[in-house]
């Protein structure tokens, strides 16, 4: 749905554009806000008596489908495992920095997405330490960005043409009013990087700005995600990218059964709770034991998975959630099973508990200590490619909101950079076996790709 929708969008605005943003090709221009709520693929405005206001300079070159054949390359395997290496790093160190005893969730992916279109704004030395933290070259960056985001844009329909599973993204950049920004980064911004460009003025009217970014993030967030980023007078840009997903366990959106009688749950705390279990479909395989935690996965009807990451008796969450045995859990590719010698093939389900996570934070001292971005944040900012104006980073706002229930999994995410002044089998003996997940535990949430949406820890229920 939103394929075409952007499409219709990049044509009226290619139009648009022509005829008021200067030319769409070299030079620069300037934002220019235009009356309330003008903000394209804004919804219902949230009724704080404030009005946004924005302008829309620019619409992201249509998504197309990507072939699975661009998926297999050396180049772009190298380029995802770097991916996921950046993803188990955030999700890791992101909970290292938490020191909370609630249920914690990151999505990787949204700050990898974000943090790649600030190295497309930046340029010189401030470029390279961004490159540096995501663990790619400009070349391998602007090479398969096209391809990562074109396989997280994916929605399946049902037999009654019904969408049954969305994963959405949006990228985009917001400008204040009569900032100049030149042409070719705006540019390569929506068609390389499939971002929408707005004009707000942070300067003069920032509360209506902010509503705009505000609502432009609920409606992308489909309204789980409903915050005052409280971008500041001085913001000359902002870099957003917002996440989406949504999916079933079985193609007919029905409740996933709960498992017969209670389990006794172990926070991480130590509190007992006795819970109902929700028992997921058997897949193939079997847990996998790993020294300090064992893990095993459970899927949905469109193929993402949650992965689950069980510490071991004497061993806790906090213990096992590293950067280490992330990268570990999804990096298997084999559950072990087949056991040819003895003609067994193993049938595992997960038993697993209804649960929420959330995370509101800034992460921009994250970003310095554990990745090494320092230019972003200081006076030596180099966003000349971009625009002339002198700025830097004063805010990295990532949001998450996530809810895995008996009807499927809902989770949306967004960062915001403000910028301130698969033959069958044969026939095998089958063993079923449950894995029960009763005590605190992590988990990573990814797509039929392995690509990591979200990861997180959840302490109780």
């Amino acid at each position: 749905m939103k394929t075409k929708l952007k499409s219709i969008i990049a044509a009226i605005c290619a139009g648009a554009c022509a005829l008021s943003v200067a030319a769409c090709g070299g030079g620069t221009i300037k934002g220019g806000s235009t009356g309330g709520g003008n903000t394209a693929g804004v919804g219902d405005p949230i009724d704080d008596g404030t009005v946004g206001q924005s302008s829309l300079l620019g619409a992201p070159k249509a998504v197309e489908r990507v072939n699975y054949s661009a998926l297999t390359t050396d180049g772009y395997k190298a380029f995802k495992n770097e991916v996921e290496n950046f993803a188990a790093r955030f999700s890791a160190y992101a909970y290292e920095d938490y020191n909370k005893q609630g249920n914690f969730t990151v999505s990787p992916i949204s700050v990898y997405m974000a943090l790649a279109l600030a190295s497309e704004c930046s340029a010189g030395d401030t470029r390279q330490e961004i490159l540096n933290a995501l663990g790619v070259t400009r070349e391998q960056l602007t090479t398969h960005f096209s391809t990562l985001y074109r396989s997280l844009e994916v929605e399946h329909k049902s037999y009654k043409d019904e969408i049954r599973s969305l994963l959405d993204l949006s990228n985009s950049i917001w400008v204040n009013d009569g900032t100049e920004v030149k042409q070719p980064c705006i540019n390569s911004l929506s068609n390389d990087y499939y971002a929408y460009s707005y004009s707000a003025d942070f300067e003069h009217n920032n509360a209506e700005a902010n509503k705009a970014v505000r609502d432009f993030v609920s409606e992308q967030t489909r309204g789980l995600i409903d915050k005052d980023f409280q971008l500041s007078e001085y913001t000359l840009f902002a870099l957003i990218n917002t996440l989406y997903l949504k999916t079933v366990w079985n193609d007919g959106g029905d409740d996933l059964p709960y498992a017969d009688g209670t389990f006794e749950f172990t926070a991480n705390d130590g509190s007992k709770k006795n819970t109902e279990l929700l028992q997921g479909y058997y897949n193939d395989g079997k847990a996998v034991e790993f020294d300090t935690f064992t893990t095993f996965y459970t899927t949905s009807r469109d193929g993402y998975k949650i992965k689950f990451i069980l510490p071991k008796e004497n061993n806790s969450i906090n213990q096992v959630f590293t950067a280490e045995n992330i990268a570990a859990v999804n990096a298997i590719t084999n559950y072990n099973a087949y056991d040819a010698a003895n003609n067994v093939h193993y049938e595992t389900r997960v038993l697993f508990p209804e649960y929420k996570c959330a995370y509101d934070e800034d992460i921009k001292g994250l970003l310095q200590d554990k990745f090494d971005i320092n230019l972003l944040f200081g006076s030596a900012c180099d966003f000349s490619t971009l625009s002339d104006e002198p700025c830097y980073c004063a805010k990295v706002q990532h949001v998450t909101d996530l809810t895995v229930d008996k009807k499927g999994i809902e989770g949306a995410a967004v960062t915001v950079i403000g910028m301130d002044a698969n033959a069958m089998p044969p026939e095998n003996i089958i063993i079923q076996q449950d894995y029960v997940v009763n005590k605190a535990f992590g988990f990573v949430i990814t797509d039929s790709h392995d690509t990591t949406l979200f990861s997180g820890v959840v302490n109780n229920i």
